[in-house]
């Protein structure tokens, strides 16, 4: 599943080159998709203009010169395709915005995510952004904060890590990647983590996500032709889908187990 520098990296891209351009035609082939029906969807979107492309954690929102904002979560599978005016998309999709520009935006792959259209730009008025947890990369979520976020809590830290209600945005591969580098075991009570390490998982974190942002995080959906930086960072993934081959630090092959319900990667040398 896509998480902050992989939808970051999309974001970015959809700002680039849809902001400012109009909705000329809007075709979609999956109702279950939307929240709402799909006369609504067409009505309010045709026409109009995107202004604003915002992320909340793995969500991202398009925003018009109408009071509506357009939100949408791949989930497991889904991706966006954008196309220039002579390109052809032969591929299933979910929703197709087409602009007066000629260029087409498809969503693809939407089976378990969804597309949400709102009526408002107010993020605290709707309700699956006002769910979320804190997003790690936000200016207001500093190292007193996430160990104050810790205290008390029993879960292990991998699987608290991936609670999208505690922190918003991070899943199996920037867990696995932050906790290798603070040198903490995915299987720790978060209740027993000293200052030191919590800060130090704090400050990997961070840096683990803009690193992969800058470089296109991991996946290997193309957003367009163009496209020369998703995908980017996968070389530098230290354990993550690297289960028996040897530690790049140590040397001590890399382990694997579910922990939690979730795929956890480690070294059991570098990691306490």
């Amino acid at each position: 599943m896509p998480e902050i520098p992989e939808i970051e990296t999309v974001r970015r891209q959809l700002e680039a080159t849809i902001v400012n351009k109009q909705i000329k035609l809007v075709e979609i082939t999956r109702e279950k998709t939307f929240n709402v029906p799909i006369e609504e969807v067409l009505h309010h979107l045709e026409k109009t203009t995107v202004t604003r492309i915002l992320r909340r954690g793995k969500i991202i929102i398009l925003q018009f010169n109408q009071p509506i904002s357009l939100l949408f979560h791949f989930m497991l599978e889904g991706y966006l395709k954008y196309l220039n005016p002579t390109e052809e998309f032969e591929k299933n999709y979910q929703l197709m915005l087409e602009f007066t520009t000629g260029e087409k935006l498809y969503f693809c792959k939407m089976y378990l995510g969804y597309i949400h259209l709102e009526m408002t730009t107010d993020l605290d008025q709707i309700t699956e952004i006002q769910e979320l947890g804190p997003d790690p990369l936000d200016i207001d979520f500093t190292a007193a904060k996430f160990q104050q976020m810790l205290t008390r809590r029993r879960k292990m830290i991998k699987p608290l890590l991936m609670d999208q209600d505690f922190i918003a945005g991070i899943g199996n591969t920037y867990s696995n990647e932050g906790l290798f580098l603070a040198g903490i075991l995915p299987d720790r009570k978060a209740s027993e983590l000293q200052t030191g390490e919590i800060q130090k998982l704090y400050s990997k974190l961070r840096q683990i996500l803009r690193e992969s942002i800058n470089l296109g995080g991991v996946r290997d959906t193309a957003y367009s032709s163009s496209d020369q930086l998703t995908g980017g960072f996968t070389p530098e993934l230290k354990v993550s889908y690297r289960e028996g081959e040897p530690c790049y630090v140590c040397g001590t092959p890399i382990s694997y187990a579910k922990i939690g319900g979730r795929n956890a990667f480690y070294c059991t040398v570098c990691q306490h």
